[in-house]
């Protein structure tokens, strides 16, 4: 928590892919200056206002109203007096994963939501989760962050995912079932019956990464779940395929900002508490 100018912050990464933020501001109005970030905002004002100014467009958020601004997108804020309102900032990977397991995909354009009480909800959830250390941290934050995303999909106007390339889909039905083998991109482009280089490029148009981060992620993916159902570490690695332990730990750090042990662990005493 820190204080400037009767500006009162909570600021905290909590993992690499979810940052909480929680300001009351008591004085003047704040401006800062636009600039643009790689995560998705998702933000919600309790009293006060908040200008959101994206070019030559403004957006004003009023108390019970929530904003969603896309990565990537140049803005610049506005705090009025006396403004109580919270953000959590969540990777754009995330985001979109989440949205298309709803068949939905993110508008490209910032987005006023004008009932925002279950993000309010969620988002006082987060931010507790986010103050202070606790046992099944990390494992609280992430799911707290995916339902952000899921109230987020309902409010906003988001449209429909396109209609998947059926070669597409073959070659992740490969990887759905099969994350464990060696797989390569030559394996997935055969599935899909195209040439390495057309493959690749529809895959990361489709899915907003290449074939190979995709195959990561569903890897860590299961090894979390793995982890947070009680099995051991080295299980979890090799059961998703890993072979190189210390690979295992580094790529899952990356991804979920601990180690698998510290993950298990917390776990572990969430079931026990």
């Amino acid at each position: 928590m820190s204080s400037l100018s009767g500006f009162a912050l909570l600021d905290v990464p909590v993992t690499p892919r979810v940052r909480v933020r929680r300001w009351h501001h008591r004085f003047g109005p704040t401006q800062f200056p636009a600039g643009s970030h790689a995560f998705v905002e998702v933000a919600w004002v309790l009293e006060g206002r908040a200008t959101y100014q994206m070019g030559e467009r403004e957006v004003v958020v009023e108390p019970g109203q929530g904003i969603v601004v896309p990565a990537r997108l140049t803005h610049a804020t506005c705090i009025e007096p006396g403004t109580r309102a919270g953000s959590a900032w969540i990777a754009s990977d995330l985001v979109a994963s989440v949205a298309a397991s709803l068949g939905r995909r993110m508008p490209s354009e910032a987005t006023l939501i004008a009932d925002a009480r279950d993000l309010e909800q969620l988002g006082a959830l987060l931010t507790a989760e986010a103050a202070e250390a606790r046992a099944g941290q990390l494992l609280a934050v992430d799911s707290l962050a995916e339902a952000l995303v899921v109230a987020i999909v309902r409010r906003a106007p988001c449209a429909p995912c396109a209609p998947r390339d059926p070669r597409l889909s073959s070659a992740l039905a490969v990887i759905d079932s099969h994350y464990s083998d060696a797989l390569t991109v030559d394996d997935l482009s055969r599935a899909a019956g195209l040439s390495r280089f057309h493959f690749s490029r529809m895959f990361r148009e489709a899915l907003g990464m290449s074939p190979y981060q995709y195959l990561q992620r569903i890897r860590l993916e299961r090894a979390r779940e793995l982890l947070a159902s009680g099995h051991p570490v080295t299980e979890a690695a090799l059961s998703v395929g890993y072979r190189d332990l210390g690979r295992f730990a580094k790529a899952f750090r990356e991804h979920f900002g601990c180690a698998p042990s510290q993950a298990s662990g917390d776990a572990a005493r969430a079931r026990s508490a």
